[in-house]
């Protein structure tokens, strides 16, 4: 468990969506191993969706799955409103906590299958999606349109609710 150190709030962000995920890639790898149809399967069905969103919700995404370095990965998610988390490996990322860490509101897919103790996942830490990611695009469309209430919301109780549980 990393203990994160919070950021102040960056209400001015200029990045609607962070979505920083290697898919698609030629060569998809993570830690030295090939990435398998579970793991792409998540990622590909959310780029489907969100390259359905309208043009004035600007989406940072990776060109081609490549991935870049993590000054500049986290340069962009610190700038983002959204950090858009597919499962991978399994449910649980980094990616959860680096987005309350800057200051963004996390979407997933829903977790509420989940046992683990402690468990910070719950409806007002983040914003859930369904698992097909149908209607990811109208929960990014209303978290971007309140985006200072939201803001407030679920990144202060997943910060409230990290720091208590861990």
């Amino acid at each position: 468990t990393i203990r994160p150190k919070w950021q102040a709030y960056n209400t001015n962000k200029d990045i609607d969506v962070c979505a920083l995920f290697s898919y698609p890639a030629k060569e998809n790898k993570e830690f030295q191993r090939y990435t398998n149809q579970f793991y792409d399967a998540h990622r590909q069905k959310c780029i489907e969706e969100i390259d359905k969103l309208p043009s004035n919700i600007k989406v940072a995404k990776l060109e081609n799955g490549e991935k870049i370095p993590i000054g500049e990965y986290y340069n962009l998610m610190s700038r983002s409103k959204i950090i858009l988390a597919p499962f991978g490996y399994g449910e649980i990322a980094p990616r959860d906590i680096e987005a309350a860490m800057f200051g963004g509101i996390l979407i997933k897919p829903d977790m509420s299958h989940i046992e683990t103790i402690p468990n910070p996942y719950n409806p007002t830490t983040f914003a859930s999606c369904k698992w097909d990611y149908s209607d990811i695009n109208e929960k990014i469309e209303g978290l971007v349109g309140d985006f200072r209430t939201k803001q407030g919301y679920f990144v202060e109780n997943m910060r409230r609710t990290y720091d208590k549980l861990y």
